[in-house]
């Protein structure tokens, strides 16, 4: 009973933290100066002007287009595109959104894959100091900085990988490499932190004294305890990944939600 009032209480929260984050990114965008025709022909004509107005909403007052956004937003419509003429927002989201979504996926894949047997296997055969020191030094290299560099040698240079576009399997191979190093190599330091910790709890201090070999105190205590902790931090490396992956596709030019940033913002 009490862990779900836990979870009623994170939910509400959850809600309440969203509410109140769409309530201020409406209010931000009504309040600021400029307007969404103010930059076109319409805002030569204050007629045309009005009737666009009228047209998407603005003209209502300023709480019924918080209630009318709210209704919208509850039944998934988000209006039409100003960009695209004669499809919604959602359409529009929708066909590109699966390109994000697909280049997320297999980043995120490959990712707990890579970092969980490196994790698992440095501490088990390699030497976990050495490997900690590059993870690190790569980790602090940033992405945006990567980026240029690995296009610059696998595309202009050497010819190895397409500059952009998704025409081939290898269009996929550099933005992917590019979109999971970060995220491999985060989830390698905490699983790999999490397994060293695990050395030190009782439970594993005593599998070691009772006699029982190494890879079997980590495959069937420490592995299993420090599982947690990685599950969190991928789960967080997933949502990151979705999002993050705007700078790789504005890079190599594919056509996800990272294009519609530029596109929509001329």
């Amino acid at each position: 009973m009490v862990r779900i009032k836990e979870i009623l209480y994170k939910i509400s929260e959850l809600l309440g933290s969203l509410l109140l984050l769409i309530l201020i990114c409406f209010f931000m965008t009504r309040y600021f100066p400029g307007g969404p025709f103010d930059m076109d022909e319409s805002s030569q004509d204050p007629l045309l002007k009005k009737r666009l107005q009228e047209l998407y909403g603005l003209s209502l007052p300023i709480y019924q287009q918080i209630l009318v956004y709210l209704k919208n937003l509850s039944h998934g419509h988000l209006g039409q595109s100003m960009f695209y003429v004669g499809k919604t927002v959602e359409q529009v989201i929708f066909e590109n959104g699966r390109v994000s979504l697909f280049l997320g996926g297999i980043s995120f894949g490959l990712s707990i894959l890579i970092s969980f047997l490196f994790a698992v296997g440095s501490r088990l055969f390699l030497n976990v100091i050495k490997f900690d020191f590059i993870i690190l030094l790569l980790f602090s290299i940033p992405i945006i900085v990567l980026s240029p560099l690995m296009v610059l040698f696998f595309c202009y240079q050497w010819e190895i990988f397409p500059l952009a576009f998704l025409e081939s399997t290898r269009s996929y191979i550099l933005p992917v490499f590019l979109m999971s190093i970060k995220p491999t190599l985060s989830l390698i330091r905490v699983l790999g932190e999490s397994l060293d910790q695990g050395h030190h709890e009782e439970f594993s201090i005593y599998a070691s004294a009772s006699g029982f070999p190494h890879r079997q105190v980590i495959y069937k205590w420490i592995l299993p305890n420090s599982l947690n902790f990685y599950l969190i931090q991928a789960a967080s490396v997933f949502v990151g990944l979705i999002s993050g992956s705007f700078l790789i596709e504005i890079i190599f030019s594919l056509p996800g939600l990272g294009k519609q940033f530029i596109v929509t913002g001329k």
